[in-house]
Parts: C-alpha cells; sequence; structure tokens
C-alpha cells in the first residue's frame, strides 16, 4: 500500500469497510482502525461519507453505533478466464451481498443476465481477463462484464464464415448467436436482451443496444473501435416486475 496516493488508499480503506460491515457491525470503527493503523477519526470521517452517500446505514449514537449495508452497494472483480473458473461461485461470492434483499423476479434475472455473459466470456472469448462489475442504485442495478478475447462479433464472423461482422446481429435475431451449437444453444444473449431495461454489446467496431421501450435492435459503428475484446453493459430497475419466465414463454 506504500505506493498508494491518498485517493487511492481512502477508497481502498472504503471498500474494505463496505466488505466487512456486515461481519463488524458493532466494532466496524476499531476494525478498520486497527486494520490500517489509522485513527478512529480518520475511521470516522470515512463512514461519514459512506453514509452521505447511501453507500452505509447507521444505528444508535457514538461508540454505540451499528452499521449496516445502505441501499447502493458495488463491487467489481478481475479473474482469469484460463482457469476456467466457476461463474456460479463467482456470482453468490463476490456479488451476493450487493444484491441481497432485491425482490426475487429481479434477482432471477440478473443471476441469469449474468451467468449467461459472464459463461461466454469463459467459454468463447479466447481472452486472458474478465472484469466483471455489479453496481446497485436505488433505483437499478447495472452491470458491466469485459473481456480481453477476440471480440464477439469478429469471432462469430470468423468461424461462421459470414461476410462481415454485421451479419452476426442477424444470428442474434434468429436466437443462434453461438459458434458451440452442440454446448450452447446461442440464446442467452437473445433472451438476457429482452429480460433487461437496457443491454448493449460493444465489440470492435459494432454496438449492439436493445432498449425494453422499444421493439427493436440498434446497430451502429463505434468511431474508435478496439482490435479485441467484448464490452457488454446492462441494467434492470430494483422495482421492475418482469420476471424472467415469461420472457422465455413470450418468444419460445
Amino acid at each position: 500500500m506504500t505506493n498508494l496516493t491518498p485517493k487511492q488508499r481512502g477508497k481502498m480503506i472504503r471498500n474494505h469497510i463496505l466488505k466487512d460491515v456486515k461481519e463488524y457491525p458493532n466494532d466496524l470503527v476499531s476494525h478498520i482502525s486497527k486494520s490500517y493503523s489509522i485513527s478512529r477519526q480518520a475511521v470516522n470521517r470515512h463512514l461519514k461519507k459512506l453514509i452521505e452517500y447511501n453507500w452505509l446505514e447507521a444505528t444508535g449514537t457514538t461508540r454505540n453505533k451499528v452499521y449496516r449495508l445502505g441501499s447502493r452497494r458495488k463491487n467489481f472483480v478481475f479473474f482469469d478466464l484460463q482457469h476456467n473458473p466457476s461463474k456460479h461461485t463467482l456470482f453468490f461470492e463476490e456479488f451476493g451481498w450487493v444484491l441481497e434483499g432485491l425482490p426475487k423476479n429481479v434477482s432471477d434475472i440478473i443471476y441469469y443476465g449474468f451467468t449467461e455473459m459472464v459463461n461466454n466470456a469463459i467459454d468463447h472469448s479466447e481472452g486472458i481477463e474478465c472484469y466483471v462489475s455489479i453496481k446497485r442504485e436505488i433505483d437499478k442495478v447495472s452491470i458491466i462484464i469485459f473481456d480481453n478475447g477476440e471480440g464477439i462479433f469478429k469471432r462469430i464472423n470468423r468461424l461462421k464464415n459470414l461476410i462481415d461482422e454485421k451479419q452476426a446481429l442477424l444470428e442474434l435475431s434468429k436466437r443462434k448467436l453461438t459458434t458451440d451449437p452442440d454446448k450452447h444453444s446461442g440464446q442467452g444473449i437473445f433472451f438476457t436482451s429482452r429480460m433487461f431495461d437496457t443491454f448493449c454489446i460493444i465489440s470492435h467496431k459494432l454496438i449492439f443496444t436493445h432498449d425494453c421501450n422499444s421493439t427493436i435492435n440498434c446497430l451502429t459503428e463505434h468511431d474508435h473501435p478496439n482490435e479485441e475484446g467484448t464490452l457488454v453493459m446492462m441494467s434492470l430497475s430494483t422495482t421492475s416486475d418482469r420476471t424472467d419466465k415469461e420472457i422465455f414463454k413470450e418468444f419460445k
């Protein structure tokens, strides 16, 4: 930690607070103070900032305060795609606390979309590393998944001998966007795009988006394309009444 700037160190401490608050709700100040060899006053400044922005909630007064997670939560991880990690373990161990308490229909959709998109990165990207982030706001949950592989549209184009990458989107509209039909139906991206409020894939020079308020998909070209990687971004309202079952039924 000696090479961290004060801003980076402060961010690390606040992330540590959010991860440990469930284990140390009654003695959080003492725990963080000992962990970083900082004063109780310094810890309290971090706590005050987290409470101000709804990352934490507190009850009680002075030394009798009890802390718990607030309505806003977030976490991110980098993991090695070469080690074939368990997407289920990743979801529950790293992000279970972020999504805790959400309505079941919302949690089910997030679980489906997360596991499908992470699975695509693990099985198809041929990348080395993947970044995953889930951020929970008061009104919505946002997910970002980025791998440094070949790029989904470029890969589909190459392995299926298409004219260009745009034809990969035609495969998506037919729910067959896969290069390994023996293992995957190719429907994961299609159904995920319909379950979430907003869904976006950026890869190489193409941007594919779908919005729940529209019946059409949108395809545009990126002004500054990346040569590798696939970026998936999706969001869902915390009060959505949509269910995964109704989407499966609607498009079966």
